[in-house]
């Protein structure tokens, strides 16, 4: 979505700017690219921050109507790679002051991530839901 939708989010599960930096690092270089914005923050975790084994993300999509999809990760390995859709900030991750609107918001103050992707610390899910997510087991790879 734009940054309505995105400050949206981030008002309502009261996230702090840093978690939402992926999605309007996205929003900013690419526009709202409607079903694949969620892969672009992805892609832009797994170049910029990296993510940890056993990190949690949460991924939003939200469309016209009543369409939305939540997908919840948790990471089996560490994974650093730089795709190429973010190959032009050559390892640099976008901060608030490249932003051409501020996203900060002093009432955000539990850790987690919307409007697209990004990391949840360990029971961020809890605090931000209001309840305890079980995660499946760990599939071993064949």
């Amino acid at each position: 979505g734009g940054y309505a939708v995105l400050k949206g989010l981030q008002q309502a599960m009261r996230l702090p700017a840093d978690r939402m930096l992926p999605s309007f690092a996205t929003l900013r270089d690419f526009g709202n690219t409607s079903c694949s914005t969620t892969w672009y923050v992805m892609a832009y975790m797994e170049s910029i921050e990296g993510i940890k084994r056993n990190q949690t993300i949460m991924q939003i999509g939200m469309g016209g109507g009543m369409k939305a999809g939540v997908n919840v990760w948790r990471a089996l390995r560490d994974v650093k790679v730089t795709h190429n859709a973010w190959r032009h900030l050559n390892g640099r991750p976008v901060t608030e002051a490249d932003l051409p609107r501020p996203i900060s918001d002093p009432t955000c103050r539990i850790g987690g991530s919307a409007a697209a992707a990004a990391a949840f610390a360990p029971g961020d899910l809890q605090a931000a839901f209001g309840q305890q997510f079980s995660m499946q087991e760990e599939v071993p790879a064949h």
